[in-house]
């Protein structure tokens, strides 16, 4: 199944020149208020994960759902550009515009340029994608990853050639070492290698292809299974399995494949009716691109046009093609929400189902390709990234986002070296964040810096951890974790004068507790001033908390 040359040099140009229009538009929405939006938890424990020594590192991920290849890829990149947020969140716009060169190549390859186009703009404009693409999280490249190992899979399958073979082995490697989700993507690699036979072509190379994949990830098997019998990494999504269950998880991916999604992933907010009609929409133009593909290839071949297909692209292609996207699409969800019921709840909607967003708007170009006549196909492309284009906007809206650098400003701006932060829940991560990237400039001496202190306890191990269930289960555990952080502020206080004390309040049940002990614990350490300094994200819920900081200062 060769790649689709393009007849002549001036054709070759204008095929180019619509490539790079594309990219041009997938790097602008992707770089354009690229530090507006405050990190946010799993953001910042990103930064702290890659921040960590190795030893640490790998420590700190046995208790996290990911394998290590995207945290010593960050370190590498802040080595080299910087620990700001434009430096770190650039290495994902990277990510999201490589998916989008690489959904054009493998359109145009498997279809037609018009195809590869069309879904090359879809995923350009898409608005969950521009998300991921803004954040220090690994989504862009995973999301990119899968679509090149199915296509290297797929070439490997239809032409036996070994490169193919190589590089989906090294392909599937590094999706499997970016992220966990990136198993479910094996089911339908399966399935695909058993319809196709693969044992007829080059069956040498494919049994060493697998050993060469199993011993290179065998060193991480270890940690992967001891990160399956974490129950803590998942217990935020718990209560939202629950109450959507597997159907409404499968239709809040739906929701998020289509391009009206202005919500936040994994929001879990009531489904607004809008959305839902823009998701039925791209639904029926992805299915109407299945009967197409499937049933009227003849038909797709036709929709080309003299001036869009290319060069091999035939009826008796199109068809397994299809096919090959259908499944790339499907099956990866199916495997995703089949995991989440019979082990622990992981398929997070808008989240892990990207895995098969590209193989979705190749289904939905096919779809939009075979509209006549052609002032409708092209009015109805022009809707669909129109209106992703302006639902992108909202994640553009940010001015309610910057409470976290506005916390770290204030303790920066009122603090010295040796006072003390306290961080209840999830706060600490953001916090530490912006007090480690500059925001400090002192003139006196600050060698020592600010000691910070976790409530619970156990969150300084993960900062993008927290079991509220498990901890709520234990009150008499939490007061005693409560004394002993204030406990702690004594021991450090003790002797010394002009001691300031940061307490960052999360107000959830789960810091009931030590609220209750910050009261009496103004009375015990003898400081005073309470002020309220802004509004915090809580990890996973999209909702706003407020958060008080009490500032109390020595008087002795």
């Amino acid at each position: 199944m060769p790649a689709t040359p393009i007849p002549g040099s001036s054709r070759t140009l204008r095929v180019w020149l619509l490539l790079l229009a594309i990219l041009a538009v997938a790097v602008s929405l992707r770089a354009y208020d690229l530090t507006g939006k405050c990190l946010w938890i799993d953001e910042a424990n990103s930064v702290s994960i890659a921040s960590e020594p190795v030893p640490e590192r790998l420590a700190t991920l046995r208790l996290d759902s990911s394998p290590p290849l995207y945290y010593f890829a960050l370190r590498g990149w802040m080595d080299g550009l910087g620990g700001g947020e434009a430096a770190v969140r650039a290495l994902s716009v990277v990510g999201g515009v490589l998916l989008v060169g690489l959904t054009f190549w493998v359109g145009s390859s498997l279809f037609s340029v018009r195809v590869g186009a069309i879904a090359a703009c879809y995923l350009a404009v898409s608005p969950v994608q521009i998300f991921y693409s803004q954040q220090y999280r690994m989504y862009s490249w995973l999301t990119a990853l899968s679509i090149l190992s199915g296509f290297f899979l797929w070439r490997a399958v239809r032409s036996g050639r070994p490169r193919f073979i190589v590089g989906y082995a090294l392909a599937t490697l590094a999706a499997l070492y970016l992220h966990n989700v990136a198993f479910y993507l094996l089911p339908g690699h399966l399935v695909i290698l058993a319809w196709q036979r693969f044992w007829k072509r080059n069956l040498l190379w494919w049994v060493a292809a697998t050993i060469v994949v199993l011993a290179l990830y065998l060193p991480w098997m270890p940690t992967l299974l001891e990160q399956v019998r974490n129950e803590t990494h998942y217990a935020w999504f718990q209560q939202h399995w629950e109450k959507m269950g597997p159907l409404g998880a499968l239709g809040r991916s739906v929701v998020a494949f289509s391009p009206s999604f202005p919500e936040l992933p994994f929001q879990f907010a009531e489904p607004v009716p809008v959305y839902v009609l823009a998701a039925v929409a791209a639904s029926i133009l992805a299915l109407v691109g299945t009967v197409a593909g499937v049933v009227r290839a003849g038909g797709v071949v036709g929709a080309g046009g003299s001036g869009a297909s290319g060069v091999g692209m035939t009826e008796a292609s199109i068809r397994p093609n299809t096919i090959w996207a259908v499944l790339m699409c499907v099956l990866p969800l199916g495997s995703g929400i089949l995991a989440s019921v019979l082990l622990q709840p992981s398929y997070v909607p808008g989240r892990s189902d990207q895995i098969a967003l590209p193989a979705f708007a190749l289904l939905v170009s096919l779809g939009l390709s075979v509209i006549r006549p052609a002032w409708l196909r092209w009015t109805s492309v022009a809707g669909v990234l129109a209106i992703a284009g302006l639902s992108s906007t909202h994640y553009y809206d940010n001015e309610s986002d910057r409470s976290e650098r506005e916390i770290a400003q204030v303790i920066d701006q009122n603090s010295r070296a040796g006072d003390i932060v306290i961080c209840t829940s999830l706060t600490r991560a953001p916090i530490e964040y912006y007090l480690t990237q500059g925001l400090r400039d002192r003139s006196d001496d600050d060698s020592h810096g600010l000691t910070i202190l976790s409530f619970p306890r156990d969150t300084a191990r993960h900062l993008g951890n927290q079991n509220d269930r498990e901890l709520l289960s234990n009150p008499p555990r939490l007061a005693a974790e409560a004394d002993s952080v204030w406990g702690e502020v004594q021991r450090i206080v003790r002797g010394r004068e002009d001691v300031r004390v940061f307490v960052l309040v999360d107000l959830t049940e789960v810091n009931r507790a030590f609220h209750e002990a910050l009261r009496s614990g103004q009375e015990r350490i003898g400081y005073r001033e309470l002020r309220s300094v802004g509004v915090f994200r809580q990890s996973g819920t999209g909702h706003r908390i407020g958060v008080d900081v009490a500032v109390f200062r020595n008087s002795s």
